[in-house]
């Protein structure tokens, strides 16, 4: 390359004005099923869609809160209410999702000094008693808050698995302690009802404002470990989607596996109440996809 076609390459390259990373500063956790793994194809997937500025955003399914901050990232200016069904993140209007990250610092950090390199085989933790009696002193603890439990278990854990009392453990431990995380729902109004609850208020179906519904549920046939399972059943499910084809006015965002069949189900619905929806499926990964519903 000649020194004149070098200069030609520098000047666009500083002509060319710099991508701004509108998730900067945000630390995630690694909850199950959330999708703050996939931003940037979520953000890529509504590129070229125009919202009103007083749109309403319901996060029906908030679990750690994800989807309800990237969005928050990707539309400043909408309105976002947060259903914190489980009361993860908070309760009783306190923060309670910075005390499960303490607690789970806590127990990673007794981990990592009780586990001596001759414990170690490469990524496998050869020495599971060690792992057990620092487990076992947080026993009740781990029953009652979920995200802790989670976060130790992906730390120990490997391909997916959440379990803590495994027949064997992996090094996959963070390096760093996992940063606070409540003051990323600054703006983020939170609520903790049962989403039958919200889909039925009349104040909702009253209100003449742009509305998205985010709809990120346990996915059809998969995995379940990790989800309250008493609660969601195949009935909640369907509920969600007969709610889904009575109301084309609103824009739903549908987050599903690729074993969930949901062409098979659409397509049922759709003979069943001679109703068409328009949908597209969007891929986040190979494995998974957004289904945007009534995006004309």
């Amino acid at each position: 390359m000649s020194v004149e076609e070098s200069k030609k390459i520098e000047k666009i390259k500083k002509s060319t004005p710099k991508r701004i990373n509108i998730f900067k500063g945000i630390t995630a956790m690694p909850y199950r099923g959330s999708k703050w793994k996939f931003r940037n194809q979520i953000y890529e997937g509504l590129k070229g869609i125009k919202f009103d500025d007083d749109l309403k955003i319901y996060d029906l399914f908030g679990g750690s809160g994800a989807l309800s901050i990237i969005f928050k990232c990707i539309l400043p200016k909408a309105k976002i209410i947060l259903n914190d069904y489980d009361q993860i993140i908070e309760k009783d209007g306190k923060n309670k999702v910075d005390e499960s990250l303490t607690l789970a610092n806590t127990v990673l950090n007794e981990l990592k000094a009780i586990l001596k390199p001759e414990d170690l085989e490469k990524d496998k933790i050869k020495n599971e008693e060690k792992v057990h009696k620092i487990l076992d002193k947080y026993k009740e603890q781990f029953e009652e808050d979920i995200i802790a439990r989670q976060i130790v278990s992906a730390n120990i854990n490997f391909n997916g698995r959440y379990e803590l009392r495994a027949s064997s453990y992996w090094n996959r431990f963070k390096k760093t302690d996992y940063d606070m995380y409540y003051h990323n729902f600054e703006g983020i109004k939170i609520i903790h009802k049962d989403y039958q609850e919200i889909l039925n208020d009349k104040e909702i179906e009253e209100d003449k404002t742009q509305k998205l519904f985010l709809l990120d549920p346990p996915y059809l046939y998969t995995e379940t470990t990790g989800y309250n399972m008493t609660y969601w059943k195949l009935s909640k499910y369907l509920y969600m989607l007969i709610y889904i084809f009575k109301h084309p006015q609103y824009k739903f965002i549908l987050f599903e596996g690729k074993k969930s069949c949901l062409d098979d189900v659409f397509e049922f619905f759709q003979e069943l109440e001679t109703i068409k929806i328009n949908y597209k499926r969007v891929p986040i990964s190979k494995q998974e996809f957004m289904i945007l519903i009534n995006f004309d």
